[in-house]
């Protein structure tokens, strides 16, 4: 899906989208805002072993240490984010957050 080499991850790159399942790539070191918004299809997003930068938690986009929520899939109505977690940027209205 992606180009080898991609680093960024545009500002709504998906938005309304018809995708059902995302990777993001270890290549990537930058994430727009809303890059998954308005995806209703899409239930869980991973992220490569090897990447830096990023995390996959419960199907959910974070930061490499897993402290700040980035993006939740709009397939997912509810995220259960643990203790460590101090942020949750750019989260969509509508998702319950729960500790």
């Amino acid at each position: 899906m992606f180009p080898a080499t991609i680093a960024t991850i545009g500002n709504y790159a998906f938005d309304g989208s018809n995708l059902t399942s995302l990777t993001i790539p270890a290549t990537v070191t930058s994430l727009g805002e809303g890059i998954i918004a308005r995806t209703t299809g899409l239930t869980s997003v991973s992220v490569a072993e090897d990447n830096e930068n990023y995390t996959a938690i419960g199907g959910c986009i974070y930061n490499a240490a897993g402290t700040i929520l980035l993006a939740a899939p709009s397939g997912i109505t509810t995220v259960e984010i643990a203790d460590n977690v101090t942020e949750t940027e750019h989260c969509r209205p509508g998702v319950h957050l729960h500790h």
